[in-house]
C-alpha cells in the first residue's frame, strides 16, 4: 500500500493569495477609516454648516417629530424672498394656507386637499397666485357662496413616501371630501432631488455605500439614461405602491382621490421628451382604478413656449409663475370638480 504524498502549494499561488488578502485588508482599513472620518468628523461639521446655510427658507423649515416626514414647516413661519418679490407664510398648522381655527370642516363646504411638493407649495410665487388659491377662487365663481375650500398641503422636497405619511397623519384630520396629489416627474427621484436635506435629517448607515451608490447612479445617468427615465425605472416599484396606499387609505375614509400629473417645463410641449412616462403613469393609475388627469395635454394645446410659464426661465424648470399657476388651476377645475359640475344646480340650491 502506497503512502499518500502531501499536496504542496506552489509559491506563485501563495504569492497571489497573499496579494489578494493584503489588498482586501488594505481596502477594509481604508473603508473603515473613511467611515470613521465621515461619521465622527465630516458629518458633524457639514451638518453644522448646513444648519446655518442650507435651504431652510429663513428658518421656515424645522425638524419633524415624525421620523418618516423628517421635516415640516414652522407654525406662523415667514420666509420672504426680496429678489423674486414673494413671501411664504404658514398658518397655525404649519401649512401655506388660510388660518383655519379648527381642522373640522364647516357644514355645507366641499373641501379639496392638494398634496405635493414645492410646486403645490407655490415656491417662487406669491401666496394669492398659487394654483391652490386660484382654484378656490375659480371654484367659488362656479359655485357662488364660498362652498368650495381648497387646502394647500405642499411641502418642498417631499417624496411620495413623505407625502403618504403627511396624508395619513395630518391631511386626513382636515376631513377633505377629495384629495388631489399634484404629481411631478421628479417624484420618482426619491432621495437625490432633496439629497442635502435628507442627509441632514437622516444620517447614512454607511457613508461608503452612499458614495458608491451615487457614483454608480451618476455613471449610468450620464451614459445611458436621461434624468426622468432613469429615476422612473429605478423607483417606479416604490412610488406606485405608495400611491395605491393613498387610494386605499382614502377609500376607507370615503374620500375621493385623484392624481394630477404636472409637466416639467424643461422641454417644448410639442417635442416633450418624457411624454411616454406620462402615458405609463396614466396607464398604471387607471389600471389600479385611480382617477388621473394629465396637465401636459392641456399645456400642449397652448401656443406658447414652456418657458413663458416659469418663474425663472433658464434657471428653474419646475416652478411656475403667476400665469402658469393660473392655467393649472383653470385646467384642473373641471376634472377635479366634475361630479359637482354635473350636479351644479343642486349644489347652488344650498345657497338659497
Amino acid at each position: 500500500m502506497r503512502e499518500g504524498k502531501a499536496f504542496i502549494v506552489p509559491n506563485f499561488i501563495k504569492n497571489i493569495i497573499m496579494i489578494v488578502l493584503t489588498a482586501i485588508i488594505t481596502l477594509l482599513i481604508l473603508i473603515s477609516g473613511y467611515e470613521l472620518y465621515n461619521r465622527f468628523i465630516w458629518y458633524d461639521k457639514w451638518k453644522a454648516h448646513y444648519s446655518k446655510y442650507g435651504d431652510w427658507y429663513g428658518m421656515l423649515t424645522i425638524p419633524s417629530k415624525n421620523e418618516a416626514l423628517m421635516w415640516e414647516y414652522r407654525p406662523y413661519g415667514v420666509y420672504e424672498d426680496s429678489r423674486l418679490d414673494y413671501k411664504i407664510e404658514t398658518n397655525r398648522y404649519g401649512f401655506r394656507d388660510n388660518d383655519y381655527e379648527s381642522p373640522d370642516k364647516p357644514k355645507g363646504i366641499y373641501r379639496v386637499a392638494f398634496i405635493g411638493d414645492s410646486t403645490t407649495l407655490g415656491f417662487k410665487a406669491k401666496g394669492e397666485d398659487v394654483f391652490v388659491r386660484e382654484f378656490e377662487r375659480l371654484a367659488n365663481n362656479t359655485f357662488p357662496g364660498g362652498k368650495v375650500q381648497a387646502l394647500n398641503f405642499g411641502i418642498d422636497g417631499y417624496n411620495t413616501i413623505q407625502i403618504f405619511e403627511l396624508l395619513k397623519t395630518r391631511v386626513i384630520t382636515f376631513v377633505p371630501d377629495k384629495v388631489v396629489y399634484a404629481f411631478n416627474l421628479n417624484d420618482f427621484d426619491m432621495w437625490n432631488a432633496s439629497g442635502q436635506k435628507v442627509l441632514y435629517f437622516k444620517k447614512p448607515k454607511l457613508f461608503f455605500l452612499r458614495e458608491f451608490d451615487r457614483f454608480v447612479r451618476n455613471r449610468k445617468l450620464g451614459k445611458i439614461y436621461d434624468y426622468y427615465h432613469f429615476y422612473f425605472d429605478m423607483n417606479r416599484d416604490t412610488v406606485f405602491p405608495y400611491i395605491v396606499k393613498m387610494r386605499d387609505l382614502l377609500r376607507e375614509k370615503g374620500v375621493d382621490f385623484q392624481v394630477v400629473i404636472l409637466p416639467t417645463f424643461e422641454y417644448d410641449f410639442k417635442k416633450y421628451a418624457p411624454e411616454d412616462l406620462h402615458e405609463k403613469i396614466k396607464h398604471y393609475l387607471m389600471t389600479n382604478n385611480i382617477e388621473v388627469f394629465d396637465l401636459l395635454q392641456e399645456f400642449k394645446k397652448q401656443d406658447k413656449p414652456s418657458s413663458s410659464y416659469l418663474a425663472e426661465p433658464g434657471v428653474d424648470n419646475w416652478h411656475p409663475n403667476k400665469e402658469g399657476h393660473r392655467f393649472m388651476a383653470q385646467s384642473m377645475l373641471q376634472p377635479v370638480l366634475s361630479h359637482l359640475l354635473s350636479q351644479g344646480m343642486a349644489f347652488r340650491s344650498e345657497k338659497r
